[in-house]
Order: C-alpha cells, then structure tokens, then sequence
C-alpha cells in the first residue's frame, strides 16, 4: 500500500503543488495584512471562501487524475501486469485523497471554530451561520470527487474528467437553489432564506443528502467500469 500511496504522489505531485498554493496563498496574504497592521475581520472571511473554492478545485483535479492521467502517461499498462489486486488499487486511489483533504479540512475547521462561531449577526453580508455550516463544502467534495471518479474512468483526458466533475456541481447547486426558491422575487426570497437559520439548515440538509448519494452512485458506476476495463 505504500508504494501505491507513494505512486499516487508522483502522478498528482504539480496537482499537490499547485493546489496547495492555491489553498495557502489566501491565509498567507491575511497573514501579511497582520504584520502591515491593515488587517480586518472580513480579510478571514475571504480567505475561507478563496479557500475553499481552491480546496474543491484540488479534489476535481485529483478526482480526474485518478485514472485518466494512468492513461495520459501510459502508467495504466504497467500497472495492469503488476500481481496487485483492483481493490488495493482502487483503495490506494481514495486513501491518498482522503490524506490530501485531512489537513484542508483541519485548516477549515479551525479557522471557522475560532473566526466564524464566535462572531454574531452577519460576516461579509451573510448570516454567520451560512458561512459557519460547512456541509455545503463537505457535500460538494464528496460529489466533485464521486463525479469526477466517474468521468475519469471513461474518459482519456483527465482535464476533461476534471472539469466535467464541476460542472456536475455547479448545475446541482443552480438547479437545487432554482427549484428550492419561487422565481417571482427571487432574490428577495433568497435573502429570507438565508436569513431563516431553520429553513437554511433544511435546505442544507437535503442538498448534502442529493450530494452524497449521487457522489455514491457515480463512484460505484465508475469503478465498475475501471474493474470492467482491467478484466478485459
């Protein structure tokens, strides 16, 4: 298993590279606005959002890498006379994103705990207990990767497999807020909704349930077909 973690290394290492930079650079730069003493509440904030979006980016890029990028470089042969068995494989593939994401959502969990939680009333004009629920983000990995999975065990171009992955939920996440809100004063009743913490976690609860069990169906579709191509 550690030759097949540090296997999964190399063939995502510019992926670990870049999207660690990406996740990094925002704390990094509030970091700097401390030292130059021009530092506000709000610059956390925007460090969490930058963050994440960078974080799920991360997780698409690994999800469509995952196979396709064993074709890109022609690894996937190699791989298929080794004496290793699918499970393992497919096992090494998930552990490895797994670890890539525990310290992203260390990082997150302790900036929210200690910037978001305590902070009443609203934070960079949203309710705080919007940006404090982190299911949304969570919903929206456990999807990116699922989707991701999937398309990159049909496809040969992992960039492909990547960006179709997010569009898979970029259209979930607009679709569900469409057909969650009236189209008459859609804005105005986007607002209440946010504003109503009950009705807010509701709708947070079923899009995380929507999330997850597309993300376990499209998973399950695509390493039946990395299991299929192997056997054949």
């Amino acid at each position: 298993m550690k030759w097949l973690l540090w296997r999964e290394y190399r063939l995502n290492r510019l992926i670990l590279i870049a999207g660690g930079a990406f996740f990094v650079l925002p704390y990094a730069i509030v970091g700097f606005t401390v030292l130059t003493g021009s530092y506000q509440m709000t610059y956390v904030t925007r460090a969490w959002l930058a963050s994440t979006y960078a974080a799920q980016l991360l997780i698409a890029l690994l999800a469509g890498n995952a196979i396709a990028g064993e074709r890109a470089d022609r690894s996937a042969e190699f791989i298929a006379y080794l004496p290793l068995s699918r499970r393992r494989i497919v096992a090494s593939k998930v552990l490895f994103a797994l670890l890539v994401f525990t310290p992203v959502w260390c990082v997150t969990r302790v900036v929210i705990d200690n910037a978001y939680l305590p902070a009443p009333g609203y934070v960079s004009g949203s309710p705080a207990h919007v940006l404090s629920d982190l299911r949304p983000f969570l919903a929206n990995v456990v999807l990116l990767y699922g989707a991701g999975w999937l398309f990159t065990s049909r496809l040969s171009s992992a960039t492909a497999a990547s960006v179709l992955g997010l569009v898979v939920v970029i259209l979930l996440h607009v679709g569900y807020v469409f057909v969650l809100i009236p189209q008459k004063n859609f804005f105005e009743e986007f607002i209440r909704l946010l504003n109503d913490q009950e009705r807010f976690g509701d709708a947070v609860f079923w899009y995380t349930m929507i999330c997850i069990s597309l993300a376990v169906i499209s998973f399950s579709i695509g390493t039946w077909n990395y299991v299929g191509h192997r056997r054949s």
